[in-house]
């Protein structure tokens, strides 16, 4: 494997990092979206008269978000595209 292979395979898994912590990110921000959403419809329908309607289940969606397999395959691929690519510089400035 020479310097170039090194640096480029660095770039991939940074970059696959990226997006691997990004879509995760994304599914729990929109799950703590609902569940915001969901409790400020519930507080409203408290503060006016009538029939009051009460919606639950919004923790499922806001634990269903907070897996950490993603994440922690996100950070690892990260680091590793940090670690091939200080290598393949370290190495490149040695030759």
């Amino acid at each position: 494997m020479d310097i170039g292979e090194l640096r480029a395979g660095g770039a991939l898994c940074s970059a696959a990092g990226s997006l691997v912590l990004a879509w995760r990110v994304s599914q729990l921000v929109g799950a703590l979206g609902a569940a915001v959403k969901l409790h400020d419809v519930n507080f409203r329908q408290l503060g006016s008269q009538g029939d009051i309607v009460l919606a639950q289940g919004a923790s499922k969606w806001v634990e269903g978000a907070q897996g950490t397999k993603l994440l922690v395959t996100g950070f690892l691929l990260l680091a590793l595209g940090g670690v091939l690519q200080a290598i393949g510089f370290w190495f490149g400035a040695a030759h």
